[in-house]
């Protein structure tokens, strides 16, 4: 997804909006909470000695300090204000809802309906232009993800983006009547942990990722 697509950028000041405003509350109520109980519910690991939550988020550890709320890479590099932001607003509204294998389209989402056709233009939509019926990119892509082969559509991937928010893309095969199309998916657990803000910014950058994928080959 190009930096200079107005509607990707739109999705993502929206979703940082969204968590900005939330942020100075969502540290204070995650303070009083205590770390471990946190951990259990959002499927991290919690280490008592060190105070010390870590969970991956696109695969790569992050590392959160308690109290402090403090969030790095396994480096012990501070996180990117927004990649800290969504950590932490999935640990505060982490109810320990399990995954459940069943996907749903943004618009089945909470609140998704008003945004669908946004979300739809700048994920599924690029997507399907990218790739056409050039499935053997898509998968080359996905794969350099970490994406692994779900059964939906006529290919079908899915990616961890948090432990119990997991998002799936479903590509089908265009012909002379009906051009390729592409959906990103989650999992009807993914509510349970993020609002329609946050799960609009996770869909927009499975897709920046996937495209800058396949603009490199």
């Amino acid at each position: 997804m190009s930096s200079q697509d107005p509607r990707a950028a739109a999705a993502r000041q929206w979703w940082l909006d969204s968590l900005a405003v939330a942020a100075d509350e969502i540290c204070a109520a995650l303070r009083e909470r205590p770390g471990s109980q946190i951990a259990e519910l959002a499927g991290a690991t919690w280490d008592e000695e060190r105070g010390q939550l870590q969970l991956p988020f696109w695969s790569a550890p992050y590392i959160v300090t308690w109290p402090e709320l403090t969030v790095s890479d396994a480096e012990g590099q501070p996180a990117r204000a927004d990649i800290r932001l969504i950590i932490l607003f999935y640990l505060h509204r982490a109810d320990g809802t399990l995954l459940t294998g069943r996907w749903l389209s943004f618009r089945e989402m909470p609140d998704g309906t008003f945004y669908h056709q946004a979300f739809n233009s700048y994920t599924g939509q690029p997507l399907a232009r990218a790739v056409g019926n050039a499935v053997d990119r898509l998968q080359r892509a996905a794969f350099k993800l970490g994406g692994q082969r779900e059964p939906i559509g006529d290919v079908g991937f899915r990616f961890r983006a948090l432990p119990r928010v997991w998002l799936a893309l479903a590509y089908w095969l265009g012909d002379e009547e009906v051009p390729p199309q592409a959906r990103v998916l989650f999992d009807a657990a993914s509510g349970h942990y993020l609002d329609a803000a946050g799960l609009a910014g996770l869909g927009a950058q499975l897709t920046g990722r996937l495209l800058r994928l396949l603009r490199e080959e």
